[in-house]
């Protein structure tokens, strides 16, 4: 049984939701002086693996946004 395009339409924008909020709280802390960088990491406010993560979760994030889209469409479409 397959699941609905409305019920993978609000999976689909959840996962959006993740990436985007990843991505902010990345380009929050990299806009931030490195004093306050230092003091978030070591505070453990700052993923320090997402440095290493960040282009992937971009992409991830393209992928989800088009994925939002195509079942938007489908949506309107039924």
């Amino acid at each position: 049984m397959s699941r609905s395009t409305e019920s993978q339409l609000g999976t689909a924008r959840m996962l959006l939701a993740m990436f985007d909020a990843q991505i902010a709280s990345f380009d929050e802390h990299m806009k931030s002086t490195e004093a306050v960088k230092r003091k978030a990491i070591k505070a453990k406010k700052f993923d320090p693996t997402l440095l290493e993560r960040i282009e992937g979760v971009r992409e991830g994030r393209e992928k989800w946004a088009a994925r939002v889209e195509q079942l938007e469409k489908e949506t309107e479409a039924s």
